[in-house]
């Protein structure tokens, strides 16, 4: 299944990302350790495949995010979906839920309030904290726990199936937030390949 330069493949009976970066040359594999369902996505990595995918998914949505206006902070290309800052906000709420998982190995939706943010200046750099705080968390964890079988959502599954379809999701809400940056009149990066804004470079 291929997606601009994010390439997923079956091998010889095993699954495995191929990532190319912008402006180089060198493909990077990251090959996923099961697969399991009942998950949607069924994908199960390894602490390290999961950490690497964090480092390269999340430069691209700060550098999309910090390209958006400020001024446009309320902007909702329809009624009935989230203003650009709410869905900044959605970031945030999907990380703090890694986080809960990275720090405890459990969430409560229960107890669990979603950001609100007044700018996304603010946003961003509340995104770039906890992001960081996972990141510190997952460092910490055993690959023992990181694949223990935990509550999400009323469903058992490893943790690592957790995490990454909230990386997922991620990913889905960045896509979805590149079209609020074309309608805010904002430039839109490269993420999985060229943009109209930022062409394919030749590699230095």
């Amino acid at each position: 299944i291929a997606y601009g330069k994010i390439e997923c493949r079956v091998r010889s009976g095993t699954r495995a990302f191929h990532y190319t970066q912008p402006n180089s040359p060198q493909i990077h594999t990251l090959p996923l350790a099961r697969w399991r369902m009942p998950f949607y996505n069924g994908f199960v990595m390894t602490k390290t495949e999961f950490a690497l995918f964090r480092h390269y998914e999340f430069p691209k949505t700060f550098k999309l995010l910090r390209m958006y206006p400020e001024d446009k902070k309320d902007l909702r290309p329809s009624p009935i979906i989230r203003s650009a800052i709410e869905t900044l906000g959605t970031f945030i709420s999907e990380e703090a839920i890694n986080l809960s998982y990275a720090r405890t190995g459990t969430f409560d939706m229960a107890t669990f309030r979603p950001a609100t943010l007044a700018t996304m200046a603010e946003g961003i750099a509340k995104l770039e904290a906890v992001a960081a705080e996972t990141d510190a968390a997952l460092a910490k964890l055993s690959e023992e726990d990181f694949q223990k079988q935990v509550d999400a959502f009323g469903h058992e599954m490893p943790m690592s199936a957790v995490m990454f379809t909230m990386m997922l999701d991620h990913i889905h809400h960045r896509g979805q937030f590149t079209i609020y940056s074309r309608l805010a009149g904002a430039k839109v990066p490269q993420i999985y390949g060229p943009s109209a804004d930022e062409p394919m470079q030749p590699p230095k």
